[in-house]
């Protein structure tokens, strides 16, 4: 879920929940996946990507819209209680693949699954999405195992 919090009023109100694909499950990680848990500060070497740029992931030359999507918005920092270093974690679109008539297309499979290296996956329309609301707020994600253990500021409005 993504919350906006009311400095003025300490008010925190429900935006909107997302369906995402997580890191795939590793039992030697504290989170018991490559999703790290804790608390980071979202950077601003963020990146749209459009079909046929290309960089560098793992090494290999690659067409980024086939890795991260459309967006990336990579972790900066960490706030509190982090099992994993930042660094090279974020949120992104899932990978465009060749659809029937070989244009690139998103990948849906991912969503609701632990498939990633670490990063948290959204759909296309999703990831635009969010990019446009956080993009220029400076914003924080606490990811944790269960959403009840989340820590969230300020309180539920209309409570």
């Amino acid at each position: 879920p993504i919350y906006y919090l009311d400095l003025d009023s300490n008010e925190r109100v429900l935006v909107k929940t997302y369906n995402v694909g997580l890191g795939r499950i590793d039992s030697t990680k504290p989170s018991g996946m490559l999703t790290p848990l804790g608390k980071y500060r979202l950077g601003d070497k963020i990146a749209i990507y459009k079909p046929k740029m290309t960089g560098f992931h793992n090494g290999k030359k690659v067409e980024l819209v086939r890795v991260f999507g459309s967006r990336w918005i990579p972790f900066d920092r960490e706030i509190g209680e982090c099992t994993a270093s930042p660094d090279g974690f974020g949120i992104h679109g899932v990978p465009w693949v060749p659809g029937d008539k070989g244009e690139l297309v998103e990948n849906l499979d991912s969503l609701g699954k632990y498939e990633s290296d670490g990063c948290i996956r959204l759909a296309t329309a999703d990831i635009e999405e969010l990019f446009a609301i956080i993009i220029t707020k400076p914003t924080t994600i606490d990811l944790v195992k269960d959403f009840y253990e989340a820590n969230l500021p300020g309180v539920e409005k209309g409570q």
